[in-house]
C-alpha cells in the first residue's frame, strides 16, 4: 500500500477548452504555471469539477500531458481517471503514471 503525506493547498483545476470542445493547450499552460507561480502545492489535473465527462479520453491524456510538461515537477499532480467503464479507468491510470 502506498501512503501519501498530502499537506498544503490543491487546486481542482478547470481544463480550459476552445470551441471545438479540445483541450486549449495554450491556457492550460497558462493556467499550470499560474497556479506554480501562486505556490499551488498540487493539481487535481483534469479534475471532476464538471467537464471531465464532456471530452474523450484522447483530450484527456492530451490535458495530463500538457499540465506535466508545463509543471516539471514544481507540483504535486493528481490524475482524473474516473470512468464510467473500469477498462477504461485502468488505462488512464496506466498513462497517468
Amino acid at each position: 500500500m502506498i501512503r501519501l503525506k498530502v499537506t498544503g493547498v490543491y487546486v481542482a483545476m478547470l481544463t480550459p477548452l476552445d470551441t471545438d470542445g479540445r483541450v486549449n493547450e495554450e491556457e492550460l499552460r497558462k493556467l499550470t504555471r499560474f497556479y506554480i507561480e501562486n505556490g499551488i502545492d498540487g493539481l487535481f489535473v483534469v479534475s471532476s469539477v464538471g467537464e471531465k465527462i464532456y471530452i474523450s479520453d484522447e483530450e484527456v491524456i492530451k490535458g495530463f500531458e500538457i499540465v506535466a510538461d508545463e509543471n516539471k515537477g514544481k507540483m504535486k499532480l493528481f490524475a482524473n481517471i474516473t470512468s464510467t467503464n473500469a477498462l477504461d479507468a485502468i488505462k488512464l491510470g496506466k498513462i497517468a503514471e
